[in-house]
């Protein structure tokens, strides 16, 4: 519409080529289209045909072997990576909660305990 307004407009002449350049490039823009429409056709039909003179062998390598198989090996990969990971939090848990040595910690015990039954006898409470 804008194309037609502005033909005879001298003034108008950038837009004129804008325009003009523009629909050239929606008419390439569809003619590709429907090439890759067709060529996409033609490999559909070909890969039907080649699908019939495959053998259950070929079947087999082709569904079982590059296609179950890559994502079986994916998912597995996955779960191994969880479960490391799972393993790891829980090995970090473990180091923090047993970092200090039972004697350390009954030491540490004895000294807290000396502390509380100096203040509670300081008080006047009597400490066993």
């Amino acid at each position: 519409d804008r194309l037609r307004e502005i033909r005879g407009d001298k003034d108008a002449d950038d837009a004129r080529d804008v325009l003009e350049k523009v629909l050239a490039l929606f008419d390439r823009e569809a003619a590709a289209g429907k090439k890759l429409k067709d060529a996409q056709k033609a490999l559909a039909a070909k890969v039907l045909l080649k699908f019939g003179q495959l053998s259950a062998d070929e079947v087999k390598v082709l569904s079982v072997d590059d296609k179950w198989l890559a994502d079986l090996h994916a998912r597995v990969d996955g779960e191994l990576d969880r479960v490391s990971q799972a393993l790891n939090v829980r090995v970090r848990q473990l180091a923090e909660r047993y970092q200090d040595s039972l004697p350390a910690v009954d030491a540490q015990v004895s000294e807290l305990s000396g502390r509380v039954g100096a203040r509670l006898r300081a008080m006047g409470f009597a400490w066993t």
